[in-house]
This record gives C-alpha cells, sequence and structure tokens, in this order.
C-alpha cells in the first residue's frame, strides 16, 4: 500500500496548505520541511532500481541508443538494469531531429548526467518561487506523473523545463533564441508546435504585428520541415499512429481522448456493459461540473497579466497533449496551466483540480507497478477510472472557460476601442 499511502499524504499536506495565510509562518517552516522531499524520492527510485535490476531512465537510454547508432550502426548496449539488449533501429517515433543528432556518449552514463542537471534545474527554480506557492511545485514535483518522467527519463524533460522556466520567471518576451529552441524540439516531437501557435494567438490579441509576423513565419518554417520529413523519413512501424505519429496505448498509464475512445471499445471498464457505464460516468460528471462552476467562473482580469500571455503560450500544447493517447509523464505539462490559473479558482476547485495529479496515471494511486499492467473491472479500478477521467475533462472545460473569458475581455475591449 506503499504508493497509495503516499500519494493520499500528499493530497493531505496539499489540503493543509491550502488555506493557510500566506504571511503565515507555518507556510516557511512547511516548506523547509518539503524541501529535501523530491531529491528524498528520486533517491529512493534509483536506488529500489539497482537494487531489485528494475528499469530506470529506459526512454533516454533508448534515444541516446539512436544517436550512437546514428554514427555506428553496428552498436550494442545493454540497458540498465535490465540488460535487454537495444538494437539499432532507424527510428523512436520522433521527427528530423533524431536522425540529424550523432553521438559517441554512454547511453547510461548520459542518462545519469541529465538525471542530476534536470533535479538540480529544478531545485534552482523552485527557489525562484514565492514562499506561499513553493508547496504547489514541491508536491508536483513528488506527484505520480512527474515521478514517472523521471524514472523514464523521456525527452519531455527538455520541453518541459523550458516552459517551466518561462512559467516560473514569468518570460513573456519570446527571444530568437526561444524561437530557435521551440524549432530544434518540435522538430523532435510535433506537439511543441502548439506553443508557437500560442504565441501568435495572444500577439493577436495584443496587435503586436511585429512579433505576430514572426510566430507565423515560424509557424510556418516548422510546418514544413515537419512534412518534410513525413515525405521523407521512413520510420519503423508503430502499433498505434496518428499521421505518423505515434503514441502509447495502455488502460492504467495513458490519458487523453484517443486513449479513452480506444478504452471504451478494447476495454471491460466495470461489471455492467460499457455503454451503460459510460453514461453513467457522463451524468456524475456533468453534476460535478456544474458543482465546479456554480460560484465561480475561472477568468482573468485583466488582459495585460503576464499569467494569461503564459497561459495563451502553452494552452495548445496541453490541448494536443491531451488529444492524443499519451504516456502518464507527458500529464506533467498540465499543471503549468493549472498553477497559472490556480489564483483564479477557490479553495473547492483547487482542491479537486489538484488532485488530478495522484490519479494521473491510475496505476500509482491503485499502487500497481508501472507497465503495461492489464484493467481488471473491480469496483476500486472502475471507480478510480471513472474519477480521473471525470476530473481530466473538468480540467480541460475550466481550460475552455478560461479561454473563453479571455475573448470575451478582447473583443469587449475591441467594442470600446471603436466607440
Amino acid at each position: 500500500m506503499s504508493s497509495f499511502l503516499f500519494n493520499l499524504n500528499l493530497f493531505f499536506v496539499f489540503y493543509s496548505l491550502l488555506n493557510i495565510d500566506s504571511n503565515d509562518i507555518k507556510i516557511k517552516n512547511t516548506n523547509r520541511l518539503l524541501l529535501p522531499l523530491p531529491l528524498f524520492s528520486y533517491g529512493l527510485i534509483s536506488f529500489n532500481a539497482f537494487h531489485n535490476k528494475n528499469l530506470l531512465f529506459y526512454d533516454n537510454q533508448l534515444l541516446f541508443t539512436l544517436f550512437n547508432c546514428n554514427k555506428s550502426y553496428d552498436f550494442q548496449y545493454f540497458q540498465r538494469f535490465s540488460l535487454e539488449q537495444l538494437s539499432c533501429r532507424s527510428s523512436v517515433g520522433f521527427g528530423m531531429v533524431e536522425r540529424i543528432i550523432t553521438t559517441d556518449l554512454s547511453p547510461w552514463n548520459t542518462s545519469i548526467f541529465i538525471a542530476i542537471c534536470f533535479v538540480s534545474f529544478i531545485y534552482f527554480l523552485i527557489f525562484q518561487v514565492e514562499s506561499n506557492e513553493k508547496f504547489l511545485f514541491i508536491l508536483f514535483f513528488v506527484s505520480p506523473p512527474f515521478l514517472f518522467l523521471f524514472t523514464s527519463l523521456n525527452s519531455d524533460i527538455f520541453f518541459f523545463s523550458h516552459l517551466l522556466y518561462l512559467v516560473i520567471k514569468r518570460k513573456t518576451h519570446i527571444t530568437k533564441i526561444d524561437y530557435l529552441i521551440i524549432t530544434i524540439l518540435s522538430q523532435l516531437k510535433i506537439f511543441y508546435l502548439g506553443i508557437l501557435f500560442g504565441i501568435a494567438l495572444f500577439k493577436f490579441i495584443k496587435k503586436d504585428t511585429k512579433e505576430l509576423i514572426i510566430s507565423f513565419f515560424f509557424i510556418i518554417l516548422n510546418s514544413l520541415l515537419f512534412i518534410y520529413d513525413f515525405l521523407t523519413n521512413t520510420r519503423s512501424s508503430y502499433q498505434n499512429e496518428i499521421f505518423g505519429v505515434p503514441y502509447v496505448y495502455a488502460p492504467m498509464n495513458t490519458f487523453g481522448l484517443v486513449a479513452d475512445i480506444r478504452t471504451f471499445y478494447d476495454v471491460q471498464l466495470s461489471i455492467i456493459e460499457n455503454s451503460k457505464f459510460i453514461l453513467f460516468v457522463s451524468i456524475i460528471f456533468m453534476i460535478i461540473f456544474l458543482m465546479f462552476i456554480k460560484n465561480n467562473f475561472p477568468s482573468f482580469n485583466e488582459i495585460t497579466n503576464d499569467k494569461l500571455a503564459l497561459f495563451l503560450y502553452i494552452l495548445p500544447t496541453c490541448l494536443i497533449i491531451n488529444f492524443f493517447g499519451n504516456a502518464g509523464y507527458k500529464f506533467v505539462f498540465n499543471f503549468l496551466l493549472v498553477y497559472l490559473i490556480f489564483e483564479l479558482l477557490n479553495s473547492y476547485q483547487k482542491l479537486f483540480v489538484f488532485s488530478v495529479f495522484f490519479v494521473i496515471p491510475i496505476y500509482s494511486i491503485l499502487n500497481l507497478v508501472n507497465d503495461h499492467t492489464l484493467f481488471t473491472p473491480s469496483l476500486l479500478n472502475s471507480f478510480v477510472w471513472m474519477y480521473s477521467r471525470i476530473v481530466f475533462y473538468i480540467l480541460n472545460l475550466s481550460f475552455f472557460i478560461v479561454l473563453f473569458n479571455i475573448f470575451r475581455q478582447y473583443l469587449n475591449s475591441f467594442k470600446s476601442n471603436l466607440e
């Protein structure tokens, strides 16, 4: 029950700190107590992986095996700690960047180096956060989706680190270096194109013609590069693809609209028929959603708000991620939007929304191992699946409500200028 109790304790700590006054000394003292928690968790995970010969940093080892194979196709590598041999392949399903990068580095040593840099980076950013917000980040950094990201060391850490830096530093001005980073990353994974659309949307609302033209230039450039790669790159065969983009599908550790539709047809979700169960879930969803928005419609007060700009920057990327059937570690991107709209929510909404990070992926709350465990339609499993999907779709509807209110502000401002 260790995983379940750990997440339950995290949620209790979050609940306890939620309504404490920001000037209360308890916040500062609690932050000091919580600060070592991420480092302790990552160290414990790494030790257990070594002791039990479990997989660790497997995605990054796979990626750097490919980079080594780009230089020498007879490269051989045995993955730590499973000692499974990773053979050379022409692709791991990413964009053209995966064909360009060549290395002669140990995938395992490189993984350790990246993991240390990543942990150091998030601790550096924690110290940049206001005291009354620190606990949000600390608790998130030990939540199941983030631990999933850390243990796999998927290349999404580079994408997430870039956006996390923008959010914590409130960096709304996109420099040429930022555009270059976005271009490189989007040619590794296409979902990062979304940030360019988000930037263009905000520049349009702000009537910043020069920046709007620049953002459109990079949208066209990256789109053409993606089309070229799609037409010229012969990828390995993947079971689950949309327009050549592979996605993960496993009901216990994936999320997203595509995954849920497939799950409906492929998996027995409860002891009753799926159609009846989904109808029941839909009714519960509508009731909870109406209660969720009853007394508060999340909305930014000013169109010049830095958080509003960053919300629009990141929103398209998150919507793309939430559409596909993605592995649970990609859910970390949703935290950035949750943080940006957090002050717009009442206490009940904050508690409900933050709970999503403890039930996606659902294997953790059910105390199961991190793999493609088959879903069994027990009462507990069905309830957890239902709750995780209800809060997930309410979260996405909340994003659309905020977006709608932003457009309403823009239209009101536009009408006022005409008058």
